[in-house]
């Protein structure tokens, strides 16, 4: 009987008896171990509290005091905001303002920042330099009605870690507040570089990314998310000067 009783064990199912050694029940044909599902949503939830316990570090990418952005570059402020650029068949616009701020989210408050302004966060800093409003070229051009806005960005990556970055998977855009799609004809007018690739620690990318919006828009709000598995994007807004 003691011989019986180490040859066998009952299913975890159905409760028959089956051989010790078997992974997969005879009679009802479910596995007798712990599920490879179960395995897999156990890491994701570990990887989930650690990556929740680290973002408790700060409340989130904090404004950067920065000199050069009081004086500004002629492609940030002055009056060449007016003329644009003939390949863009546009004008350069800077909207919105530097002032920081707070916006709703659910229950949640994220801290908004506008054009000009460089945020910080678990040492990657974003600026938005400029929103630039375009017609598009002689081949390329948006939609009846519709504008292109280039937003162009620079990362700084002052961690000690590579920063891989992507423009579809880490940046989302709202434009009055409807979700919009990055525009390849829009980066391509802006003839910058796309903001996709590897940044070394220490390194700096630069590029746009385009989207097309209504040529009456008000505001556009854009949101970069570092960290796939943080829920403290760097959000910036800008407003369209002519609707001031």
């Amino acid at each position: 009987m003691n011989t019986q009783q180490q040859q066998t064990k009952k299913c975890k199912h159905c409760k028959t008896e089956i051989p010790s050694d078997a992974k997969i029940c005879p009679v009802c044909h479910k596995r007798q171990g712990i599920s490879i599902v179960w395995i897999v949503i156990a890491v994701i939830v570990v990887i989930g509290i650690i990556a929740v316990a680290s973002s408790g570090e700060t409340d989130g990418p904090q404004k950067i005091e920065n000199e050069t952005q009081q004086g500004g570059t002629p492609q940030q402020g002055g009056s060449s905001q007016q003329g644009g650029t003939p390949q863009q068949g546009g004008s350069s616009q800077q909207g919105g303002s530097s002032q920081q701020g707070t916006e709703n989210k659910g229950d949640k408050e994220d801290t908004v920042f506008g054009v000009g302004d460089t945020a910080e966060y678990r040492g990657i800093r974003v600026k938005l330099v400029i929103v630039t409003e375009s017609t598009g070229s002689e081949i390329i051009k948006p939609d009846d009605g519709k504008v292109f806005l280039i937003c162009e960005f620079v990362i700084e990556n002052e961690s000690d870690r590579e920063l891989a970055v992507s423009s579809i998977m880490m940046f989302d855009a709202y434009v009055d507040d409807y979700s919009v799609s990055i525009d390849l004809g829009a980066e391509t007018v802006s003839g910058m570089q796309s903001l996709d690739g590897s940044v070394a620690a220490g390194k700096k990318m630069s590029g746009a990314i385009g989207y097309e919006a209504d040529k009456n828009w008000e505001k556009i709000e854009i949101r970069f998310s570092a960290d796939l598995l943080s829920d403290k994007p760097f959000v910036f807004v800008a407003e369209n000067p002519s609707h001031k």
